[in-house]
């Protein structure tokens, strides 16, 4: 039997197990956002998001750096697989 998790989920807990102080301290920031309600409409117009998908943003010298991951969906049935890929690019957004 195939179980396919929520992204988000994975997300999350990659951001709460492994990254609880940068978390707690509002560093890293986690939003799951309903792209048809609208009033999150200038959102996904200023991602350009559509369907289902995760975006990351650096925010670096007060500049964004919006970047669509699609390497999270090939990793989705692999929980393991997920919350390492996902914490090592944690990792480089933070220059760690």
């Amino acid at each position: 039997m195939l179980v396919v998790h929520n992204v988000g989920e994975y997300v999350l807990k990659t951001i709460k197990e492994r990254f609880p102080e940068e978390y707690k301290n509002s560093v890293i920031v986690y939003k799951d956002i309903n792209g048809e309600l609208s009033e999150n409409r200038d959102l996904v117009m200023e991602y350009r998001a559509g369907g289902s998908s995760l975006y990351t943003n650096a925010i670096t010298a007060g500049r964004d750096n919006i970047e669509e991951d699609t390497t999270v969906w090939r990793l989705v049935n692999n929980e393991k697989q997920f919350l390492d890929y996902f914490e090592a690019k944690i990792k480089k957004m933070l220059g760690k």
